[in-house]
C-alpha cells in the first residue's frame, strides 16, 4: 500500500498492510488524531509526521519494521513503536504534552542522529531492543524526559542529555 500525497487526518485512523504487505506514506501526515499502522511488513514514513499539526499519537504493531526516513515525528501524546525501527535520516521524535516514547524492538541507523524529546516533564522514554547493533548511530540526544531506560545494548558515537528537569534518570 503506497500513499504518495500528503495526508491530513480528519479522525482517528488505522492503516493496514493486509498482514504482510508494506505500507509507504510518501508525503507528510498531519492532524490532531491517532494513527495506527498495522503490518508485519515494512512501514515507511517518507515525510515529516505531525510537522504542521501534531498527531495525537502514533502506534505501530509488532512483527515488522518501521523505516523513519522523513526526519521528524511529532505527537501530543504517545509514540509507540512495537516493531524494529530503522532511521533513514537524522531523526527527531517529539511528544509535546508529556507523552511517552517507547520502542519494543531494535533501533538501527548507521551514523544517523536520534533526538528523543517528551516535551515537558512527565513523559518517559523506553527502549527494549538493542540500539545500533549493526553499526553505531551518530548522536543520541535525550531531551526533556522524566526518565529514560535502555534495556539492551546501546552503540552510538555520542549520547547527550539536555534536560531541564533535575531529577531525570537515564538507565542503561
Amino acid at each position: 500500500l503506497v500513499i504518495t500525497p500528503n495526508i491530513t487526518l480528519t479522525g482517528n485512523s488505522t492503516i493496514s498492510g493486509n498482514t504482510l504487505g508494506n505500507i509507504t506514506l510518501g508525503g507528510t501526515v498531519n492532524g490532531a488524531y491517532t494513527l495506527d499502522l498495522n503490518t508485519t511488513g515494512t512501514t515507511t514514513l517518507s515525510g515529516i509526521i505531525g510537522g504542521t499539526t501534531a498527531l495525537t499519537s502514533l502506534t505501530t504493531n509488532t512483527g515488522g519494521t518501521t523505516a523513519i526516513n522523513g526526519g521528524s515525528v511529532t505527537t501530543t501524546g504517545a509514540q509507540t513503536y512495537n516493531d524494529n525501527v530503522t532511521l533513514g535520516a537524522n531523526t527527531t521524535l517529539t511528544t509535546t504534552s508529556n507523552g511517552n516514547i517507547s520502542f519494543a524492538g531494535t533501533i538501527e541507523g548507521s551514523g544517523k542522529n536520534l533526538t528523543l524529546d517528551t516535551g515537558l516533564t512527565s513523559g518517559t522514554i523506553s527502549v527494549t531492543g538493542a540500539v545500533g547493533s549493526a553499526a553505531a548511530l551518530g548522536t543520541i540526544t535525550i531531551s526533556k524526559s522524566a526518565g529514560t531506560t535502555f534495556s539492551s545494548s546501546v552503540n552510538a558515537a555520542t549520547i547527550t542529555i539536555s534536560d531541564t528537569k533535575a531529577s531525570t534518570s537515564v538507565t542503561f
